[in-house]
């Protein structure tokens, strides 16, 4: 018997769904179970507290008949009535209960193939992620070693440049004079940024409109968190997230976990091979939209971090 194209093409189709949702399925059916196993563990309660008081009925029989006719009830006879009780009711407990039980211990087994299935998935998206990681910054090494950094950047993230007139003081007269440079564009919600990049600019944590100050937050950041990656032999963990370094020091909590949440993933370990935190900065002017006159100041900041790192930092609570 031939089965249709059709046919095959549904069951098949339909196989795929189930296996790309199957932690959710099993979850799903684990918890249903495991409810449902509960719900008839009280439906079989009475019937257990009927089998008890019936245990304890025979019990109290057997240990007067002990008591008043030891002379015809021997201990022997005693002690083997004792066990035939005690049996007879543990195989009426575990009769009455044993639906729930099986429930239950097929929602475990529900429980427990959803956490393996992840588990898995999460380690074949981890090797993926290192994966990419690998083949995207060799590919920006070559670029940027063809193009240089500064165009290379303008290419990854589409920015624009604008010219901007300034007003300075001449050092060599004192007199104050205008001079025109251009600067990069960057329009939020139109330009995207790089996995390695962060906008941090006017209104973010511990900006300045010092670039001096600014430079010096970069570094100390940097510096603090080579010396605690390469430089403290073993008292430190080997490893850290760029969420984990720059939270509360250049973003707030709130603002990294809705806009970087890759930075909980990328990060440093002790593998690096510069053995040190490094961040690139670049001027930038950041435009709150596409056709927004409202703008403020800003950089981008490139990590040089090295893929997956574990630990994950603690997530956002909402």
């Amino acid at each position: 018997m031939k089965i249709p194209t059709s046919i095959v093409r549904v069951a098949g189709n339909a196989l795929s769904t189930i296996k790309k949702y199957s932690p959710q399925i099993m979850m799903a059916v684990g918890t249903i179970t495991s409810v449902a196993a509960v719900v008839e563990a009280v439906k079989q309660t009475p019937k257990a507290i009927s089998i008890l008081e019936e245990h304890k009925n025979m019990r109290d029989k057997i240990e007067t008949a002990h008591n008043e006719y030891s002379d015809q009830y021997t201990d022997q006879d005693y002690k083997k009535e004792l066990a035939t009780l005690y049996a007879k009711t543990g195989a009426n407990l575990a009769k009455t209960y044993a639906m729930p039980i099986i429930m239950e211990a097929s929602s475990l087994v529900c429980f427990h193939g959803a956490y393996r299935v992840t588990s898995e998935r999460a380690k074949k998206l981890a090797v993926a992620l290192a994966s990419m990681t690998d083949a995207y910054n060799s590919y920006r090494n070559k670029m940027i070693e063809a193009l240089g950094e500064e165009k290379e950047e303008q290419i990854r993230l589409g920015l624009e440049t604008e010219k901007e007139v300034k007003e300075i003081i001449d050092e060599a007269t004192g007199k104050k004079k205008k001079v025109t440079h251009a600067i990069n564009v960057f329009r939020e919600g139109v330009d995207q940024l790089g996995p390695w990049d962060l906008l941090w600019g006017e209104n973010d944590r511990n900006y300045d409109q010092s670039e001096f100050l600014n430079d010096g937050t970069l570094n100390n950041l940097m510096n603090t968190w080579t010396e605690l990656l390469y430089k403290t032999n073993g008292r430190a963990a080997n490893s850290a997230s760029i969420a984990r370094i720059i939270e509360g020091k250049l973003i707030s909590s709130e603002e990294l976990y809705d806009k970087y949440p890759n930075f909980l993933i990328n990060g440093y370990t002790q593998n690096n091979g510069d053995k040190a935190v490094v961040i690139s900065s670049r001027p930038v002017k950041i435009y709150d939209g596409p056709v927004s006159d409202s703008f403020r100041y800003g950089r981008i900041l490139t990590f040089n971090g090295d893929g997956p790192v574990v630990p994950m930092p603690k997530k956002k609570e909402r």
